[in-house]
């Protein structure tokens, strides 16, 4: 429950604007494989139901490598593309050149 709500606090922080820092260490943290990838899921969880468009090109290209791993949203797609999941991975991929 404490490292949720630490998430909690890195959803608010990313939500007052520090974005890049946010997202950056959570990726740090998901690569080294020091995280538990269930925390992982719970931050693209609460970040993907808190933002919405326009996004910048930094943030997609950090964000959208954890979005696609099945091991983080796997369990968090559906059929359609009416999850949010799908939804940001449509959005970015017709929306941004940068997108891996």
């Amino acid at each position: 429950e404490m490292r949720k709500m630490v998430l909690d606090r890195m959803v608010n922080l990313l939500c007052s604007g520090c974005v890049v820092p946010v997202v950056k260490y959570i990726k740090q943290c998901w690569q080294r494989g020091d995280t538990d990838i269930s925390l992982i899921r719970y931050f693209v969880t609460e970040v993907l139901e808190t933002i919405g468009p326009p996004y910048s090109s930094e943030f997609v290209h950090l964000f959208m490598p954890m979005v696609e791993n099945d091991e983080i949203t796997g369990t968090m797609r559906g059929d359609g593309e009416n999850d949010p999941v799908s939804e940001f991975i449509v959005h970015c991929k017709a929306n941004y050149t940068t997108v891996i």
